[in-house]
């Protein structure tokens, strides 16, 4: 099926659910599903990602926007292309990145959609800092759970640097969730940030978080499996877990 059209009608969309189809491999789908305990398993065909990629670039030398407005959300790959997409568009301006992201976010309700649109939406690099304060203004105050996991994932991704570290960390604690999968997003970007800017990460543990003992006991579990963390740090984060 060619994928790169300028136009994007119902049957030509059809079409591209059926190409989806037409890759399902049922031992990768059971695999997947073991990963999101609690899934709709009838929403799985059970696409692989490099294949989900290559549909997703083929689709945005076209006209990608119009893809986006006939897409459907029936099928987990259909929202994991559609994030992907996403992120493959330069948008016009920071108001349409805002538009792109806010479109993909109740399609999100697992940690894969969240993580795959967030390491595909590149464009934030060219409004760091706007991006960034609607980050921290909004989406991550949202009364939402998979909002607060894609600002925490955002963050991880494009700011875990000298600049934003700290800041980064500072909201991180802020964060007061009993959902697990916003606690584990917690702990994974301290665990990161701690391989990128180890010492204002240190520095951060050392000083009493406030994170909840699940999220930093995890984050040191995390940290004390990468081969990015040194065995001494490795021995000194183990002394700091709580009991």
């Amino acid at each position: 099926m060619n994928l790169q059209k300028d136009t994007w009608t119902n049957a030509d969309y059809a079409e591209f659910v059926t190409e989806l189809r037409s890759h399902a491999d049922e031992r990768y789908r059971q695999f997947h599903l073991s990963l999101i305990p609690g899934s709709r398993q009838e929403s799985y065909i059970g696409v692989r990602t490099p294949v989900m990629r290559s549909l997703a670039k083929e689709i945005a030398r076209g006209n990608a926007r119009a893809f986006l407005a006939a897409a459907k959300d029936e099928y987990y790959e259909e929202r994991i292309v559609r994030g992907m997409v996403s992120g493959l568009i330069k948008p016009n301006g920071f108001d349409e990145l805002i538009a792109l992201t806010e479109a993909q976010l109740p399609l999100i309700d697992s940690w894969a959609l969240c993580d795959s649109f967030c390491s595909s939406l590149k464009a934030v690099k060219r409004w760091r800092e706007l991006f960034f304060e609607y980050l921290r203004g909004d989406l991550l105050l949202r009364d939402d759970p998979w909002a607060q996991r894609t600002a925490l994932v955002m963050m991880l991704n494009y700011y875990l640097d000298e600049e934003h570290t700290d800041e980064v960390l500072s909201l991180t604690d802020s964060v007061d969730s009993g959902e697990y999968y916003v606690q584990m997003a917690q702990a994974w970007l301290i665990a990161t940030a701690l391989a990128k800017c180890r010492d204002k990460t240190m520095a951060y543990l050392t000083d009493s978080p406030r994170v909840s003992d699940a999220v930093f006991n995890k984050a040191i579990q995390k940290a004390t499996e990468s081969y990015r963390v040194s065995d001494s740090d490795k021995a000194f984060l183990r002394t700091l877990k709580r009991k």
